[in-house]
């Protein structure tokens, strides 16, 4: 018999870079958080929220193609009850006071 998946609705982890995301899911797994999905397509992000529920994004700010501060606010104004924690590498307190104000 499987073990149950914890928390019910995945924890989706968002980031262009492979192996931040193995690294994450694997700390997250060893910790309990066995429901996870990855994306390394930022492109890909919106229809995913468009099938699934999910009980958290965790958001990379700087992907190419659709960054995490643009993604922010259509994820904030369709899916307003998921919380989304923003994360990034860059040590920029103007992308923090934009993020505070996308939601």
């Amino acid at each position: 018999m499987a073990a149950a998946l914890y928390p019910n609705e995945p924890i989706l982890l968002v980031d262009d870079e492979q192996a931040f995301l193995f690294s994450a899911e694997n700390v997250l797994i060893s910790n309990g958080l066995t429901n996870v999905k990855t994306v390394c397509d930022s492109t890909t992000v919106m229809n995913l929220l468009a099938e699934e529920e999910f009980s958290v994004i965790v958001l990379d700010i700087n992907m190419p193609i659709i960054s995490g501060m643009e993604l922010l606010p259509q994820i904030v104004e369709k899916y307003p009850r998921t919380p989304v924690v923003i994360i990034t590498a860059v040590n920029d307190v103007e992308s923090a006071v934009q993020c505070i104000k996308a939601g």
